[in-house]
């Protein structure tokens, strides 16, 4: 049997009747509003992205806080730094096989490091 083809149009309608629109395909052939991608998402249909239209400007965003740095000094917030590690092989066949989160191992042993640096007397030299 085939699936019946709609427009996302007219998904949308069936969708603001509480209707299901999982027995059809959706076609989406233009832009549409983030509004109502929003919508589609809620209803587990995926928008094509290149389709997705919105507006920065018309975005309210007066309820998110401005970030301060007492943010990031009380831990609140942290920063995360990117970084590209060159390993052998050996060592990556490790990391793999034990299932290590390598983000998480890093910035222990980072913080692990800065800490037993700055604990020892005077200036030591790496």
């Amino acid at each position: 049997m085939e699936i019946q083809k709609i427009h996302w149009k007219k998904a949308l309608e069936l969708l603001n009747k509480n209707s299901s629109v999982k027995q059809y395909e959706i076609k989406f052939d233009e832009a549409i509003h983030i509004d109502n991608v929003m919508l589609f998402n809620k209803n587990g249909i995926n928008v094509p992205e290149h389709l997705i239209n919105y507006d920065d400007d018309s975005i309210d965003c007066s309820d998110i806080p401005e970030i301060t740095i007492d943010d990031i000094k009380s831990g609140k917030l942290i920063k995360v730094l990117t970084a590209q590690i060159k390993v052998d092989s050996e060592t990556e066949n490790w990391i793999n096989n034990s299932n290590i989160n390598y983000n998480e191992l890093l910035s222990k042993l980072l913080n692990n490091f800065y800490q037993s640096i700055k604990s020892l007397p005077g200036k030591a030299a790496l």
